[in-house]
């Protein structure tokens, strides 16, 4: 009598038993189609409940949301070069644990490093001798908006100086870096980025 044939991972049911995440990751490490698949949906729940733990314990704002930080985790824990091998349920959430805290805290390095070149851009696109209407008009956030928008009319009509903008404040790159990474002169970045801060102080003062 013929044997059945083997059960396909993709049908093992997301509420089978405490063995069935470590049985799955057997199959994922052995390549069979569709158990990667059915690894991610069985662990989603987990997976979220370990990215909410790890915003609420980096103290992170509500605009970071679970399931961005869950997909991330799953990105950081298979999409890479070499597969890891897990060695049953604890390892695997052990390392979706440190996925999850290192998603938050690349989240925050990043916003923190927004937050400091919108600062740094703010200060230095204000006109100084001229009007204060812009230092002085809206919230933070409806004025990082309207800095958002008028560097992306920046970006759409004047690319390279947006570039300009884009190397001196976020990379804090030199002038002749910028040349050098944008293959023109030195002059030439200056006058973009002269151009740039006129630009920009523009836009935000005419919405």
């Amino acid at each position: 009598m013929d044997n059945p044939p083997p059960e396909s991972a993709a049908e093992i049911s997301p509420t089978d038993g405490p063995g069935d995440i470590t049985r799955l990751l057997e199959r994922v490490h052995g390549g069979e189609r569709g158990a990667l698949e059915a690894l991610c949906e069985r662990c989603l729940p987990e997976i979220k409940s370990l990215a909410r733990a790890a915003i609420r314990d980096a103290g992170a704002r509500p605009d970071l949301q679970t399931t961005v930080v869950a997909h991330d985790v799953f990105l950081k824990l298979h999409d890479r070069p070499a597969a890891t091998h897990w060695d049953g349920r604890r390892h695997y959430f052990g390392s979706a644990r440190n996925a999850a805290l290192q998603v938050v805290t690349d989240w925050r390095r990043r916003k923190a490093t927004r937050l400091r070149a919108h600062d740094t851009l703010r200060e230095t696109i204000v006109d100084r001798q001229g009007s204060t209407d812009l230092a002085n008009s809206g919230t933070d956030a409806e004025e990082l908006s309207r800095l958002i928008r008028a560097m992306e009319l920046l970006n759409h009509h004047y690319p390279r100086a947006a570039q300009v903008v884009k190397f001196r404040m976020l990379f804090e790159l030199s002038e002749a870096a910028i040349a050098t990474r944008l293959g023109v002169s030195r002059r030439t970045v200056q006058n973009d980025w002269r151009f740039a801060r006129a630009f920009l102080r523009d836009a935000m003062d005419n919405p």
